[in-house]
């Protein structure tokens, strides 16, 4: 498409206004793609191109929810949780009108984001969890242990089978 708008001066102004427009893009991700002299594609990739809340999914596979609140119920209700909102942290409105999204897990808030469309609250609120869970990598297994240690045999049987 952006070639198109070029169309009268021929195929190559096409194809150097395309190549013009998406060399910051291109750049960047390979600069961002290369880790010194190492490339692995596989690694880089997942952790650039995953969406937050699918990152999260695999990550937590039935440890981590993500659920959304109307501001004012979150605030009412005086959940314990640290709320983005903002880029800073802080408290929902019993006025507001914005969107809560939190991350649980068994039943715990974690942390929460608060933002005025639905969907960037859950991203948000996902982007926050998956940084905290790589910037100390060991939270997550604690919470699986925790799990583990309060499944029921039945719970356990159905977790080895999946």
């Amino acid at each position: 498409m952006l070639g198109a708008a070029h169309v009268d001066g021929g195929f190559d102004a096409g194809r150097s206004a395309v190549i013009f427009t998406l060399k910051p893009i291109i750049d960047t991700i390979t600069c961002a793609l290369k880790h010194g002299d190492e490339f692995n594609p596989n690694k880089y990739a997942k952790d650039i191109f995953m969406h937050p809340k699918q990152e999260l999914h695999e990550m937590g596979g039935g440890i981590l929810c993500l659920k959304t609140w109307r501001e004012e119920d979150f605030a009412g209700c005086q959940v314990e949780c640290p709320l983005w909102c903002d880029s800073k942290w802080g408290e929902a409105s019993e006025q507001g009108a914005g969107t809560v999204a939190v991350v649980q897990s068994l039943g715990i808030n974690l942390v929460s984001a608060l933002e005025q469309n639905t969907h960037v609250a859950k991203n948000r609120a996902c982007a926050l969890a998956v940084f905290a869970f790589h910037k100390f990598p060991d939270l997550m297994e604690k919470l699986k242990e925790v799990k583990k240690s309060i499944s029921t045999p039945k719970e356990e049987e159905d977790d080895d089978e999946s």
